[in-house]
């Protein structure tokens, strides 16, 4: 990709526009590199006409705003409307924008919430589930093993983690393959500015439908409640320390059905970046790894780092904001570019350059940062970690196929992997 020219003052107020930007290009979606590097020397605050939207992309920035949750406001990743044909089919609007979501809720609101949600994404809780974690990965691998042969992303990658969320949540396992439709729909709408209404509207159907499944299963638990650790029936009696306000219906619902997008979604990136990263080359990763797993929890955080799943995160300032220099009005549109801050050469040394074993590497943003760090990371962290010791103690020699090259989603937020990551096996 060629440099592109940085033009000065062609924004609002003197703002820099990066000719060129648009995180939903192929080749931009595939390697943010070369472009992030340009902005965060030239620009490291511009603006984009295209997107409407000012896009930060140093550590230091990003970092600032994921912390302040008082002036800069969250909200959805996009805001997409129903259309009116669809409106009696969603009146509630899309999942990313209804009221009770934990993910861009005011900062009082967001803490309440928090606090009685998160009981059951501790690292405790996680722990708690690692051998049933296991289990589920195992049974997995036996659907498949024997063929010596698999594009691991949709058979492994992708299924893996959406199964803890069933057992976790307590669904049907016949649920599965609607429940990977619902997220990828969601996904679709949280990240594609550009659905005509037709796509909306077929989108509100879907996202009715997945309403629709979560109300149900909040109805049957709140009919017949399971013990303590079930997570549906702990968030029904969940109330704060004095015995006051418990979550409302609402906010049930937010975060059960956001439980099942994030859950079944991030991980799923995390496990086939790093595996294809392990087997790439001579697969010498792959090996060292494999005979010294002592050294795996440093490599997830380090791939975390090197290449965050996000692309753009959104806010709203709300007042008046000095980013980087530049002026930023009240209810401006602000991008932070989640990639772009773990290769920020101010913080890591060499950023381009996978090291696992860097000083600072707890200094990533792959998870966020404040109040609003990631409520299922502890979870993720094991998924990841399981996922690659589970395929490691089940495949025999394995290797990347040539002539396949790992696909991701047209997404400005995350461009979840799709398919490519395609392995063999020795079979016995």
């Amino acid at each position: 990709m060629a440099s592109p020219d940085v033009v000065v003052a062609a924004g609002p107020g003197g703002c820099p526009v990066l000719h060129g930007f648009n995180p939903m290009d192929r080749e931009q979606i595939d390697d943010p590199g070369p472009l992030m590097a340009v902005a965060r020397r030239e620009a490291p605050v511009f603006y984009s006409p295209e997107f409407g939207c000012y896009v930060v992309t140093r550590h230091v920035d990003v970092a600032r705003i994921m912390g302040d949750m008082r002036l800069f406001a969250g909200l959805s990743l996009t805001e997409q409307q129903v259309p009116e044909r669809a409106k009696d089919v969603l009146p509630q609007g899309f999942l990313g924008r209804r009221a009770g979501m934990l993910a861009w809720a005011d900062p009082d609101e967001h803490a309440r919430i928090r606090k009685l949600a998160q009981r059951a994404f501790t690292r405790k809780a996680a722990l708690a589930n690692e051998q049933r974690i296991r289990a589920l990965f195992d049974a997995t691998v036996d659907e498949f093993i024997s063929d010596g042969r698999a594009d691991l992303l949709p058979v492994f990658a992708r299924r893996c983690p959406m199964r803890v969320m069933i057992a976790i949540l307590g669904i049907d396992p016949a649920a599965e393959d609607r429940l990977h439709r619902w997220t990828r729909e969601t996904m679709r709408l949280m990240g594609d500015p550009t659905l005509d209404e037709d796509a909306l509207v077929q989108l509100a159907h879907g996202q009715a439908e997945f309403e629709a499944f979560v109300n149900d299963l909040i109805a049957r638990r709140r009919a017949a409640p399971r013990p303590e650790g079930d997570l549906i029936s702990d968030l029904l009696r969940s109330q704060d320390d004095e015995g006051g306000r418990s979550l409302n219906d609402e906010e049930i619902f937010a975060t059960i059905a956001l439980s099942i997008v994030a859950g079944g979604d991030t991980s799923v990136n995390l496990i086939g970046q790093l595996v294809h990263r392990m087997l790439s080359g001579d697969g010498s990763m792959w090996r060292e790894l494999s005979a010294d797993r002592s050294r795996l929890d440093r490599v997830i955080e380090e791939e975390l780092r090197h290449s965050h799943v996000g692309r753009l995160a959104f806010r709203r300032p709300t007042a008046d904001v000095e980013i980087g220099g530049v002026h930023i009005p009240a209810g401006s549109l602000v991008g932070i570019h989640l990639w772009s801050t773990g290769r920020d050469d101010a913080v890591f040394d060499e950023p381009d350059r996978f090291d696992p074993d860097r000083p600072n590497l707890e200094r990533h943003l792959g998870f966020g940062r404040g109040a609003r760090f990631c409520m299922g990371a502890p979870l993720a962290r094991l998924e990841i970690r399981v996922a690659v010791e589970c395929l490691m103690g089940r495949l025999r020699n394995p290797r990347l196929v040539p002539g396949h090259s790992i696909r991701r989603e047209i997404s400005l937020a995350i461009p979840s992997l799709l398919h490519g990551l395609v392995v063999e096996w020795d079979v016995a």
